[in-house]
């Protein structure tokens, strides 16, 4: 081999991988001069981009305090719209009572209206008679004033003659002395007597007349051409009759009637869909007319109560809101296509407008108390007559347990042909009492009518709203403080509730219309209540509560104020082992529902 030749082939090839390795040099030396180049690049790039973040930065945290700010105007501006909502929602709560008050105002008037009218007769026999007196002694006193005007002639003739001899005998000086008994004096006052008694007489007779006069002027101005229940009846035949195409569950009673009209309402719809009336209302007025537990729509309300305002001016009817009301209630279900009804009276039942139906499946008098006394009487006979007018011909009746005097609803049934059913036992409260009654209603419903009924067991749990309704509230110092609110506004539903509660120490709120036995009521809760705190709703029937200043018993904290007076109770005033009791008046319980957060609401009569 040629070492020679093989040397010069390596040391070319050397040379070769030489030349490729400086090659290689300078190219990774160009690399690294442009990866160089490449960083420098970038890291100005990430300056720039560190400089805009930063500047980014800086313009996010302004937007956020400018963002800030508007923040906070528009929490300001919210507050500020939150205090200018509850101003009106207070105000909506004073026009709500207003309206309530002219509605009771309303019914009190009827009422009042009727007793009058029922007296009216008495007055015009009264009346009739004492102008036939009249007649009597004004002939008497007009023959009397002839003949006196004719003795008194013949005495004044006397009189000039005998003055005439008079002064005769004078210019003759004659002895006068028996001239006085020619005068006849004693005539003269006879008959001055008698005109006086005739004068005496006419005067009582004439004030008499006029006593008579104002009343049946107070009767005719109150009166206004509405007798009973003439001008509702007008008015249902102006719309068509629509109770005619209703069958009702008529229900009356001094206490416990609505939750006995809501039950029945439940029950019904187990066959079918159910209308439901009741009154009054505790928040929104719509809650008097309800289909399926649904209430009334608002704008069906103000639709038909104005056409119904302009039917009755056009016809030249009064009506009254209850009046109005109960139309309404009719008119919407015979709209919704209802057969069945279940109807609460409004008050007392004989004369009440909801006794415009004739024939009800059957008619329910749940209890008999002193309430309203004014107006249905001063005695649970007087009371009960007027619940019994709701008993129809030929219809049966069921009374509740403390329905008595039962005498006065069988004789009315029995005079009616109804078939009555006395609900009687021993319970537990007040709710199973209504239940009683309700159980005995359904046996006659599916007995006589073959109605297959079959929701007992939820129909028996429902409650109205503010019966014996329990809440927790927690008060300002986190403790969980035991509320019950409840309607009972009579002795008799009071009792019932102290009963129920009476292993309780209880702070009473208690609010009263001006026409409750509040002495009664008062002295009731003094005797069960630990405290009683009185307020007074914001309407014109509230008992004035300034009548029970200086009273060490009864408690009035911000003259009176439900919502401040409910707070002051609940945060400072009860204790852990207390419960509070709200009772009375329907008119006192919204606005404490809304101050507690119970229930937010608006009156939705608009």
């Amino acid at each position: 081999m040629n070492y020679k030749q093989l040397y010069e082939e390596m040391v070319e090839k050397y040379q070769q991988m030489e030349e490729e390795y400086n090659q290689f040099v300078e190219e990774s030396q160009s690399l690294e001069d442009q990866q160089q180049k490449n960083i420098e690049s970038l890291s100005k790039q990430l300056a720039q981009a560190q400089n805009s973040l930063l500047q980014q930065k800086e313009e996010t945290q302004k937007a956020r305090n400018e963002l800030q700010q508007i923040q906070n105007q528009l929490e300001k501006q919210i507050n500020k719209k939150d205090a200018q909502i509850a101003e009106l929602q207070k105000t909506l709560q004073t026009y709500k009572m207003q309206i309530i008050d002219l509605e009771v105002d309303q019914d009190l008037n009827d009422n009042k209206i009727r007793q009058l009218e029922e007296s009216n007769k008495d007055l015009e026999v009264k009346l009739d008679k004492v102008l036939e007196q009249l007649a009597l002694a004004h002939t008497d006193l007009e023959a009397s004033k002839s003949s006196s005007q004719e003795e008194i002639e013949r005495l004044k003739q006397t009189l000039k003659e005998n003055e005439d001899e008079l002064t005769a005998a004078k210019c003759l000086k004659i002895n006068i002395t028996t001239t006085p008994e020619i005068v006849k004096m004693p005539k003269i006052d006879s008959l001055r007597a008698n005109a006086a008694g005739f004068n005496k007489s006419l005067t009582l007779i004439q004030a008499l007349i006029k006593d008579l006069d104002d009343k049946m002027s107070l009767i005719r101005h109150q009166k206004k051409d509405r007798a009973t229940l003439t001008n509702i009846i007008k008015m249902t035949q102006l719309l068509g009759n629509p109770q005619q195409n209703l069958q009702f569950i008529h229900i009356a009673g001094t206490n416990g009637k609505g939750s006995v009209t809501l039950k029945m309402c439940k029950l019904m719809q187990s066959i079918e869909s159910c209308g439901c009336y009741t009154s009054p209302h505790i928040s929104s007025f719509r809650e008097r007319i309800k289909v399926d537990n649904q209430m009334i729509s608002e704008e069906y309300v103000q639709e038909h109560l104005n056409d119904f305002f302009n039917l009755a001016e056009r016809n030249n009817l009064e009506l009254t809101f209850f009046e109005y009301v109960t139309c309404l209630a009719l008119k919407y279900f015979n709209d919704m296509n209802l057969k069945y009804v279940s109807w609460e009276t409004g008050l007392g039942g004989r004369m009440d407008s909801t006794n415009i139906i004739s024939s009800p499946l059957i008619s329910i008098i749940t209890t008999i108390g002193y309430d309203h006394m004014h107006i249905l009487g001063n005695t649970l006979e007087l009371i009960a007559k007027e619940k019994a007018g709701i008993i129809k011909q030929n219809c049966p009746v069921v009374i509740g347990p403390k329905s008595k005097p039962y005498e006065i609803f069988i004789k009315e049934a029995q005079q009616k042909n109804a078939d009555l059913t006395i609900v009687q036992g021993e319970f537990q409260d007040f709710n199973d009492e209504n239940n009683a009654i309700v159980m005995a209603a359904s046996k006659i419903l599916m007995e006589k009518y073959q109605f297959k009924l079959n929701n007992f067991e939820e129909v028996l749990k429902i409650k109205q709203p503010c019966r014996l309704e329990q809440f927790n509230i927690q008060n300002d110092k986190g403790d969980n403080i035991k509320v019950y609110l409840d309607v009972g506004h009579n002795e008799q539903a009071i009792k019932s509730v102290l009963d129920l509660l009476k292993d309780q120490k209880i702070i009473c709120i208690y609010g009263a219309s001006n026409d409750k036995d509040i002495t009664s009521c008062l002295q009731l809760l003094k005797q069960n209540c630990h405290q009683v705190y009185m307020v007074q709703a914001k309407n014109n029937r509230a008992y004035q509560i300034k009548q029970l200043l200086g009273s060490d018993e009864i408690k009035i904290l911000y003259d009176g104020d439900i919502s401040k007076t409910t707070l002051e109770i609940v945060n400072k005033v009860c204790q852990i082992d207390q419960v509070i009791l709200v009772i009375g008046s329907f008119y006192i319980m919204d606005e404490v529902r809304m101050i507690l957060k119970i229930c937010q609401t608006q009156c939705d009569f608009k």
